[in-house]
């Protein structure tokens, strides 16, 4: 419900293991969560970057939606780069159930479509939480996200990040 989280991952396709296109990714994220309404609500945000280096093929690309910035098809928007900041607040309503309003921007570079490369891609949308287990504040969620010209459905058994 508060503090900060801070993820790094290297991820390599080397030579040595037969990959034909030889690559590696690197993905950077730091969530801060910051405990509001006598530490009932969250206040979360996000900041992530994808790093790709070398021959980075289709399938290893960076993709915009899902965790970072709901509201986009999966894999519509890609590329050798992503950055991506988002927040949102947590609304605790009643005893086990809340509500979340969320919203962010993301862009890729080095996409195979020129024409996304530095695209601002704005997302934003409402989800409903139920918290399945107290002493965890896990949730079970289902959250609807709309993008530029697109829009998205998510459940998921934990938060978006």
């Amino acid at each position: 419900r508060s503090g900060y989280f801070i993820e790094g991952d290297f991820t390599t396709y080397p030579e040595a293991f037969g990959n034909t296109q030889v690559s590696n990714r690197i993905e950077l994220a730091y969530n801060h969560f910051y405990s509001t309404r006598n530490n009932t609500d969250v206040i979360a945000t996000r900041v992530y970057s994808g790093i790709g280096i070398g021959d980075v093929n289709f399938n290893q690309q960076f993709i915009v939606g899902g965790t970072d910035i709901r509201g986009y098809s999966f894999g519509q928007y890609r590329g050798d780069y992503l950055v991506a900041v988002q927040g949102e607040y947590r609304y605790n309503f009643y005893k086990r159930f809340g509500a979340v309003g969320f919203a962010g921007l993301a862009t890729v570079y080095g996409s195979q479509n020129p024409n996304d490369d530095g695209k601002l891609l704005p997302g934003a949308g409402v989800g409903l939480r139920y918290t399945y287990m107290e002493d965890t504040h896990s949730n079970v969620g289902l959250d609807i996200g709309v993008g530029d010209g697109d829009w998205g459905i998510y459940f998921r058994f934990t938060e978006a990040f």
